[in-house]
């Protein structure tokens, strides 16, 4: 993948969460996860960390939680999650769906237990396993594979159709 569907990617995760998450805030789909799969797949652990925390900061300032919730649930998943991305190939949308599953699932994990760590309020039971920690992840990996890495795809390679069509023209 270029730098180009990192770009494509960060635009389409927001335009993801400006217009779905206040529409449907029942729906708790982690809109970041895919450009932070992305990052994760084709850079640095410290960049990584960094894309991370910027993404968690950005989560914080705009959520009603603790600050630094989203921060260190973030920068866990990917201490935890990073010496995986081997096991995935990034470049196929499927590959990246099902790690985008795993990726909200320890981040569910996660930031429940850091949740209740500082909230001390609220219980877990069987909604909560079936919706969040079953549901969620799944949807999660839907989002990724269908709003993201196949958009991203289809736009790398009309890209390479489009200059291929204007440097055949440009011989003519």
């Amino acid at each position: 993948m270029s730098q180009n569907n990192l770009i494509y990617a960060l635009l389409l995760t927001l335009i993801f969460f400006l217009l779905v998450s206040p529409l449907l805030p029942e729906v708790k789909i982690l809109a970041f996860a895919p450009l932070l799969i992305l990052i994760i797949c084709r850079s640095s652990f410290l960049a990584s960390l960094w894309a991370a925390f910027a993404i968690g900061l950005f989560c914080d300032l705009l959520s009603s939680f603790h600050m630094g919730l989203h921060i260190l649930t973030y920068l866990l998943t990917v201490l935890f999650i990073y010496r995986y991305r081997s096991q995935f190939d990034h470049e196929n949308p499927i590959n990246s769906g099902i790690f985008t599953v795993i990726f909200s699932s320890i981040f569910t994990i996660l930031f429940t237990l850091l949740f209740f760590t500082f909230e001390k309020s609220g219980h877990l039971g069987k909604k909560w396993f079936i919706m969040d920690l079953a549901l969620m992840p799944i949807l999660d990996g839907l989002y990724a594979s269908f709003w993201v890495f196949y958009p991203s795809l289809f736009i790398q390679q009309w890209e390479k159709r489009l200059k291929l069509f204007l440097l055949n023209r440009k011989r003519r």
